[in-house]
């Protein structure tokens, strides 16, 4: 009976490590430690406030806090697909050493930097505070199922990003273009009111776009949009299906080409 409950213990133990060494890393030498995961969004909020909530007046209401409920989910975002590429590049040792799933890289970076988003989200109450902006109760089950989708989603896209740059290494100069163009065509920066109507169909082709507008819509209205949470949720369902084909095509050849 013991026997059986070896395996499990393994991955536990490797995934603790995996995720003990990903804060190491993240934090080495860094007096501040996770108050720079905090620092980051809040400065560039700052920065598009000044150019565009005062130098270019826009009209969107309570606009700092409009700026970090997009923000921080996009910068979990940011953050799991942009060291993508590289994951399994540098865990090499690990990868050749050590028989266990290598998709567990993927799936504890984008874990981790779902703590980050999760224990950054007191700045927005306090920022919710500032601008008498109520909790709603619509969190207890909005939170789960943005969180679920959001998490899927990126495992997915960083498992297919970090087996796909080991074939064709410009996939990492790739990600960071596509990563700026994708910032500015999802609506962070500026609301729905700003798209002209025609357009508003487009941003279900957008893979983050649903996603941010739902983490918005959540924490500042208290509503749910539907709409966009399924559109989210195909691309988890869609992504997900791809990661594991490609990763069951090619994880035995992982090993060989590092």
């Amino acid at each position: 009976m013991n026997k059986s409950h070896e395996p499990e213990f393994h991955l536990k133990d490797i995934f603790i490590e995996l995720l003990q060494k990903e804060f190491k890393i993240r934090y080495k030498s860094k007096f501040f430690g996770y108050l720079w995961s905090l620092m980051n969004p809040l400065a560039n909020a700052l920065v598009y406030y000044i150019v565009f909530g005062i130098l270019m007046k826009s009209r969107e209401e309570n606009y700092p806090i409009f700026l970090i409920a997009g923000l921080f989910p996009w910068q979990w975002i940011a953050n799991s697909i942009g060291v993508s590429p590289m994951s399994f590049i540098s865990n090499a040792r690990l990868v050749k050493k050590i028989a266990f799933p290598r998709s567990m890289i993927q799936f504890v970076t984008v874990f981790q930097d779902m703590v980050h988003f999760v224990i950054s989200l007191p700045i927005i109450l306090v920022f919710m505070y500032i601008y008498d902006i109520p909790p709603s109760l619509s969190w207890i089950w909005g939170f789960p199922i943005l969180l679920l989708l959001q998490f899927i989603t990126l495992y997915s896209i960083s498992l297919l990003l970090g087996m796909f740059n080991l074939f064709f290494r410009d996939t990492e100069r790739l990600v960071q273009i596509f990563l700026m163009y994708f910032f500015y065509f999802t609506p962070i920066l500026y609301g729905l009111n700003k798209i002209p109507e025609r357009f508003h169909d487009l941003l279900y082709f957008h893979p983050f776009a649903p996603i941010v507008i739902s983490w918005r819509e959540l924490l500042l209205s208290g509503n749910i949009p539907w709409n966009y949470v399924g559109s989210s949720s195909i691309y988890a369902f869609i992504l997900f299906l791809l990661a594991e084909y490609f990763y069951t095509k090619l994880s035995w050849r992982l090993a060989e080409i590092l």
